[in-house]
C-alpha cells in the first residue's frame, strides 16, 4: 500500500518525514488502540499486583504477552494523567514536525526557483 503513494520506495533519507505527513494527509491511518490510556494504566497497575500473573493479566485482557511488556516499557510507573499528558505532547510534537516538514519543503522550493 505504501508503495502505491510512493513508488518504489527508495526515498532519499531527508524526504521520509515528508512522506509520512502526506500519507497522513490523504487518509492513511495507524490502528487505533481498543484500550483508553485510563485501561491501560489499570492493566498495568493489575500485572504490577501480586495476586495474579502477567500471563493470567494477558488472558483476562485479551492481550498478548508482548503487548504487555510494550506497554510496560511505554507507559511503566506512570499515572493515568502522566499518560494523557505523555499522547498531548506526542501530538504537539506531530504538529511541530508537520511545521517543520512544511518549512523544508518551502526552502526546497525556493532553492530550485532560484
Amino acid at each position: 500500500m505504501f508503495e502505491d503513494f510512493v513508488g518504489d520506495g527508495g526515498l532519499p533519507p531527508g524526504k521520509w518525514a515528508v512522506e509520512k505527513i502526506r500519507l497522513r494527509d490523504i487518509g492513511v491511518k495507524m490502528k487505533e488502540s481498543k484500550f483508553s490510556e485510563a485501561q491501560v494504566v489499570r492493566i498495568l497497575a493489575e500485572a504490577a499486583s501480586e495476586t495474579c500473573t502477567n500471563a493470567e493479566v494477558c488472558r483476562k485482557h485479551g492481550i498478548s504477552p508482548n503487548t504487555l511488556y510494550l506497554w510496560k516499557r511505554k507507559y511503566g510507573g506512570m499515572e493515568t494523567q502522566d499518560v494523557r499528558r505523555l499522547r498531548e505532547l506526542e501530538a504537539e510534537n506531530s504538529a511541530l514536525k508537520r511545521i517543520v516538514a512544511d518549512q523544508a519543503l518551502v526552502i526546497d522550493a525556493t532553492g530550485k526557483v532560484l
